[in-house]
């Protein structure tokens, strides 16, 4: 197989790995938007195990950020989410250089394909623009399996692979990965409240706005931007293979298609 065609073969996982970088980063965006934005993230959670303390227990009449039921019992302590950003932040960079990279493999192409390369003075061009490529492959490579790795350390214990920060006034933090939070912990938040919403011996002094459809949407986007750094991984071993086998075919044959050529066509 000729390097041309080789080289050609590049523009696939190049282009892929530009398309796949900017699919992720929409994803990304939309997602986060609608994590920390579209959907509620402050709840009273119902915690069966909750004792309240003497103080905390009200008269039916009065509420001071509990929900609870006739007797003073199924107290609810406050609950929120947050968010550990690593996974995001590395996931956006990925993207980033993902991008990045689609264009320089872009420009390599167009570079390595003139016949005036194949001289010896433009050694030192073939070879930046072959270890160019190769090194944006490289840093794709690495961002994308960081975001990968980052997303399962930042995995809680609890139930839901969130880690719980509680406080001493029974108020709760549940740190969780976008992924664990929008796919595990807010669809059990979200069928709580509807079950609670049902039961008319529970009061409650707010209402949580979620909405499953938008739930379900974020999970679906988070999971995807997961899975999106395997495939920017792969693609960019591919295209780093593809323009190193090139330059090595290209290596074997330059002096035949120099002798055999034109020189003065070799700029054209």
């Amino acid at each position: 197989m000729g390097h041309e065609m080789i080289l050609s073969f590049t523009l696939i996982p190049a282009g892929f790995i530009f398309l796949a970088s900017l699919i992720n980063a929409a994803l990304l965006s939309h997602s986060w938007f609608m994590t920390d934005w579209q959907i509620q993230r402050y709840v009273f959670h119902v915690d069966k195990d909750f004792v309240p303390p003497v103080k905390a227990i009200i008269p039916p009449h009065i509420t001071l950020g509990f929900c609870y039921t006739p007797g003073n019992k199924g107290f609810c302590p406050d609950t929120t989410v947050q968010y550990v950003m690593a996974p995001t932040e590395a996931a956006v960079a990925s993207s980033v250089i993902g991008l990045m990279a689609g264009i320089v493999g872009l420009i390599a192409y167009l570079q390595l394909k003139k016949r005036h390369m194949d001289m010896d003075v433009n050694l030192a061009r073939r070879r930046f623009w072959v270890g160019f490529f190769s090194f944006m492959g490289i840093a794709v490579i690495g961002a994308a399996l960081a975001a990968f790795i980052l997303h399962y350390m930042s995995v809680g214990p609890d139930e839901y692979q969130c880690k719980i920060e509680k406080h001493s006034s029974a108020f709760k933090i549940e740190h969780c990965t976008r992924e664990a939070g929008a796919c595990n912990l807010l669809p059990a938040w979200e069928k709580q409240h509807r079950e609670l919403m049902a039961d008319k011996t529970i009061k409650w002094d707010s209402e949580l706005a979620l909405s499953r459809s938008k739930i379900d949407v974020a999970c679906n986007e988070t999971r995807a931007v997961k899975y999106f750094q395997i495939l920017l991984a792969i693609s960019a071993v591919i295209s780093i293979a593809l323009i190193n086998w090139q330059a090595f075919a290209r290596k074997g044959t330059r002096y035949d298609r120099l002798t055999k050529g034109d020189v003065g066509r070799l700029y054209h």
